[in-house]
């Protein structure tokens, strides 16, 4: 893969359909299966009474100081120094899949895959030389970028708004998870 260093797949929520198509691909790349649920990318659709349906897929951020990394009580996330990916340890000291690195992330992004009993976090797949869900998008939709180049392209209102309602509707709601019976062990 091209240097992805401090880079991050990118929706262009204009041009993002909600086809899907970026989770079956993740999940084929990933898991080898065709699987939505265990894909590292998910699209989220806001609707509204007096506008179209708009559609935005969201995965991993790779942020600069991830809450995820800071809220793991295992120490099993941490960013890669060289890329600024984060990784799973997925070893006998690593993930024991406590949920709080998912309750910690304000976009949702790390995903728990219940077959593998462990969390998983897109790292941009750098055993293919383009991200699959980038790669097999039909609108074109999604892209690698940087933050520099995201704050270019975030003249959009349709961006700013889902981003806006998304985070909003996370803040002092119950998480997926928790809307669903999972409450995360507390570190001791």
């Amino acid at each position: 893969m091209s240097d992805v260093q401090n880079k991050f797949i990118v929706c262009d929520a204009d041009k993002c359909v909600g086809c899907q198509i970026c989770e079956i691909a993740c999940s084929v790349a990933k898991e080898k299966v065709l699987n939505p649920r265990l894909s590292r990318i998910h699209v989220a659709r806001l609707e509204s009474t007096s506008e179209p349906v708009s559609s935005i897929a969201i995965t991993c951020y790779h942020c600069e100081d991830p809450a995820c990394v800071k809220a793991c009580p295992r120490k099993a996330l941490s960013v890669d120094e060289k890329s600024g990916i984060i990784r799973v340890n997925e070893g006998y000291s690593g993930c024991n899949v406590c949920g709080w690195c998912i309750v910690a992330c304000e976009f949702g992004a790390p995903i728990m895959n219940v077959e593998k009993m462990v969390v998983a976090i897109c790292d941009l797949c750098p055993e293919h030389p383009e991200p699959p869900c980038v790669k097999f998008c039909p609108k074109d939709a999604l892209s690698l970028a940087t933050v520099e180049e995201v704050i270019e392209k975030s003249e959009s209102d349709v961006v700013k708004k889902l981003l806006q309602e998304l985070s909003s509707s996370r803040k002092g709601s119950k998480t997926f998870y928790e809307r669903f019976g999972f409450i995360p062990m507390q570190p001791k």
